[in-house]
């Protein structure tokens, strides 16, 4: 009786010991899995880290080319002398220090042409928002 006892223990301990080894298995693949997964995500957001990047630096670019072209218009107007008109005029073309076009033949040239491409460029005789 002892004996079949101890093959009975023995047939259990090998049931257990075969279970084991299949959840071993079965563990072992779903951490490959979950490693393989884990390994997609980080790829993937490399990618979107490596984008914004990008993207910042498309934004610093297109920063550097405004502030060039706002350097050179600064300085087109301080050749034309059209810094005071530019001051006043590109928020109210209409009462500017250059008069708007109200008084265009008390200006010069190059204020008259400022405030004349203002006033088109917000349309005729349209009320402009108040300061």
């Amino acid at each position: 009786m002892t004996e079949s006892v101890d093959n009975l223990v023995l047939e259990h301990l090998r049931a257990l010991r075969s279970d084991v080894q299949t959840l071993r298995t079965e563990m072992h693949s779903e951490f490959k899995d979950v490693k393989y997964r884990l390994s997609s995500l980080e790829l993937a957001m490399s990618g979107v880290k490596r984008d914004q990047a990008e993207s910042l630096g498309d934004y610093a670019r297109q920063q550097i080319s405004i502030d060039n072209l706002v350097e050179r218009i600064q300085r087109i107007e301080q050749r034309l002398e059209l810094s005071e008109c530019v001051d006043h005029c590109s928020v109210d073309p209409w009462a500017g220090p250059c008069g708007g076009i109200r008084n265009r033949e008390a200006t010069g040239s190059a204020w008259r042409t400022y405030c004349e491409a203002v006033v088109r460029s917000h349309g005729p005789l349209r009320t402009l928002p108040s300061r």
